[in-house]
């Protein structure tokens, strides 16, 4: 059942991704647009609806379509994982934001799970037009690095 349904979200992916690169750049005027829209990704993706979330993201990458591409699959190859080593989804926060003068613009949220949580990293520079730009998104679960100063304390192991 997993290989099909893996094999169904594949098929939807690669559907969908003409949907995607045929829209005009997806610039944002502002951050409380970025902001709309990446809580509505996170959303997707803390129902489960990971194939959505990544559409989404898709629309507004401004790179190579086979950087987005390999992004996509690595994610949901990723994405699949980490329920069955965290548990359900239950839910998602904003954690942080970072804003490097008018330039840059990084939203860092967690994907809440039941036993551990997902670090989600939208990254944005402010470019031609003076609209922001999907710059980079990542994920990792090293959810303990949002304690970066007091972590110098501790030793790595």
């Amino acid at each position: 059942m997993m290989n099909g349904s893996k094999f169904l979200i594949s098929i939807l992916v690669l559907l969908c991704q003409h949907l995607c690169f045929s829209q005009k750049e997806k610039g944002f005027a502002n951050r409380e647009e970025i902001k709309a829209e990446c809580q509505q990704i996170m959303d997707d993706f803390s129902q489960n609806n990971v194939v959505d979330g990544l559409i989404k993201t898709g629309m507004m990458w401004v790179f190579i379509r086979d950087e987005y591409k390999y992004i996509q699959q690595r994610a949901m190859d990723h994405f699949q994982t980490f329920e069955v080593e965290y548990g359900v989804s239950i839910g998602n926060k904003l954690v942080k934001e970072d804003v490097i003068e008018d330039l840059m613009y990084m939203i860092t949220y967690v994907l809440k799970y039941e036993r551990s949580g997902v670090l989600i990293k939208f990254t944005f520079y402010k470019g031609k037009n003076d609209k922001w730009y999907l710059n980079d998104f990542k994920w990792d679960n090293d959810i303990l690095s949002l304690f970066k100063e007091s972590r110098k304390e501790f030793t790595e192991y």
